[in-house]
C-alpha cells in the first residue's frame, strides 16, 4: 500500500512529485515583501504560474478570479478587505499567507509549509530545490528555515506587539529592538555566516544551486540593510562579509533579476 512521503517524493496515492501536474496557485498576501515575497520569486525562479493577489489592490478588469470568490477579492473599498476577510473565517489560522490550490481545493498557509509544498512541486524537484531523495538534506533546509524564526522571533514581537498579546510603550519597544540589533541578530547571523564559511558554493547548505532556504533567508536578512525591522538594522550586515556575498549571489540569479526587473 502506498504511504505519504514527508519529504515530497510520492503523495498518498503513489504519485511521484517529479510527474504530478503542478495545480492551479493563488497566493494571498499583502501589497509587501514580509512572508510573501520569498514564495513569490521562488515560483517565478521554478517557472510555475502564481496568481499575486495582493490585498489592498484591486483585481485587473480581466481578473478570473469568480465574483462570488470566497477570498473576498472584489470587495470594496480594497483596503479594507483584511479586516473583512479575517471576519470571514476563509483563513485557517486568521492571518496570511495563504495558498489557494485549484480555485479553493485545498487552502495552505505558514509560509515555512508554503516553501516546502513549493518545492515538492514537479518543478521544485526538478530545480533541486527541496530534495525529496536526500532526507539529511531536508532536515538541514528545514532547520534553517526554523531558524529564521527564532532569530527574528524578538524583532516581530516588538514591531508587531499586541498580535502576540504584548503590549510596550515606545521605551520597552526600543529596548527589545537594542537588545536584538546589538545581540541577538548578530549572534543568528555568526550562525548563518558559520553555514556559508562551511559551504564551498556560497549557499547555505553547499548545493550546487539554491535551495528553499537560500530564498527564504535572502528575503528575511535582506530586509536588514533596508531598515526591517528599524532604521538601527541598516549596518547589521556590514561586519559579515560572506552573508553579503550570498545576497549579491542571490540577486545575481537571472530568475530573481526577472522577478524584480518589472519593478524597478
Amino acid at each position: 500500500m502506498a504511504s505519504a512521503d514527508n519529504g515530497g517524493g510520492r503523495d498518498g496515492a503513489g504519485v511521484s512529485a517529479a510527474t504530478r501536474p503542478t495545480p492551479s496557485l493563488r497566493l494571498i498576501y499583502f501589497n509587501i515583501g514580509g512572508k510573501g515575497e520569498p514564495l513569490r520569486v521562488l515560483a517565478h525562479y521554478l517557472g510555475v504560474p502564481l496568481d499575486d493577489d495582493r490585498i489592498g489592490v484591486a483585481p485587473a478588469a480581466d481578473c478570473a478570479t469568480p465574483k462570488d470568490d470566497k477570498f473576498l477579492r472584489y470587495h470594496e473599498p480594497a483596503g479594507e478587505r483584511w479586516a473583512a476577510l479575517k471576519a470571514s473565517g476563509a483563513c485557517p489560522f486568521g492571518q496570511l499567507p495563504l495558498l489557494v490550490v485549484n480555485g479553493g481545493e485545498h487552502v495552505l498557509t505558514q509560509s515555512g509549509a508554503l516553501m516546502r509544498y513549493l518545492g515538492r512541486t514537479r518543478e521544485g524537484q526538478q530545480r533541486g530545490v527541496y530534495p525529496a531523495d536526500n532526507p539529511e538534506l531536508l532536515a538541514r533546509i528545514d532547520a534553517l528555515l526554523d531558524q529564521e524564526a527564532d532569530m527574528f522571533a524578538g524583532c516581530r514581537v516588538a514591531k508587531y506587539t499586541t498580535r502576540f498579546g504584548v503590549a510596550l510603550d515606545d521605551a520597552q519597544r526600543d529596548a527589545v529592538l537594542k537588545a536584538n540589533v546589538d545581540e541577538v541578530v548578530p549572534r543568528h547571523l555568526k550562525a548563518i555566516d558559520a553555514h556559508l564559511a562551511n559551504s564551498a558554493t556560497g549557499w547555505l547548505c553547499g548545493t550546487p544551486t539554491p535551495t528553499i532556504a537560500d530564498f527564504f533567508f535572502a528575503c528575511s536578512i535582506g530586509s536588514l540593510p533596508l531598515g526591517w525591522p528599524s532604521e538601527q538594522f541598516k549596518d547589521s550586515l556590514k561586519p559579515f562579509p560572506r552573508i553579503e556575498a550570498f545576497l549579491a549571489k542571490y540577486v545575481a540569479l537571472d530568475e530573481v533579476k526577472s522577478y524584480y526587473a518589472p519593478k524597478q
